[in-house]
């Protein structure tokens, strides 16, 4: 081979290699901005899912808390039920004995006395509407309002009126909700 065409292939050899060379940078190029699209969205991807995993994981956390402390709330609520909120079976007679008791204590006498169960539902409890009547001092009659309302059952007193009788006695008109469980 002469000398001329060992030239004229190491040249065409170069021109190969640096258009093969120019090609992979192109190439390189596109798939690298490709890729690098590809890898921030995935890298977003990522990240979100992270911060909700993090969420997630401070929530378990909470709740698994809360679950612990679930058995003594469990037993404080059935306490306070147990204790101040009587069945709808035993609540009208509860509160017979509690307004004759409490008349008695605060030395008033007993006009009158009514009941009004409210069935409606939406609350967990049903509500057995009071209304009592008493005669007496005022200072009595005040102290069978408290003494009522403080009372150890689930009472809200809704409303009072007082009332001048005649002579010497005066009227209390009073309207209170004793809760009952269902």
């Amino acid at each position: 081979m002469s000398q001329q065409r060992r030239k004229n292939r190491t040249h065409i050899a170069i021109w190969v290699v640096l258009i093969l060379a120019g090609l992979n940078v192109l190439v390189y190029a596109a798939l690298n901005r490709s890729l690098s699209g590809r890898l921030a969205q995935e890298q977003q991807r990522f990240e979100a899912t992270r911060l909700d995993w993090l969420r997630e994981k401070a929530q378990l956390a909470y709740l698994e808390k809360r679950d612990a402390a679930l058995p003594v709330e469990d037993r404080q609520l059935r306490s306070f039920l147990e204790r101040h909120v009587p069945s709808r079976r035993e609540g009208f007679s509860r509160a017979a004995l509690l307004i004759q008791r409490l008349t008695q204590q605060s030395e008033v006498q007993l006009a009158a006395i009514s009941y009004n169960l409210d069935r409606t539902k939406g609350e967990p409890f049903e509500r057995l509407g009071l209304r009592v009547d008493v005669q007496g001092p005022f200072a009595d009659l005040l102290n069978f309002a408290h003494s009522l309302e403080t009372s150890s059952d689930f009472i809200v007193v809704r409303s009072f009126k007082f009332q001048g009788e005649n002579g010497a006695a005066l009227g209390l008109h009073l309207n209170a909700d004793l809760y009952l469980m269902p």
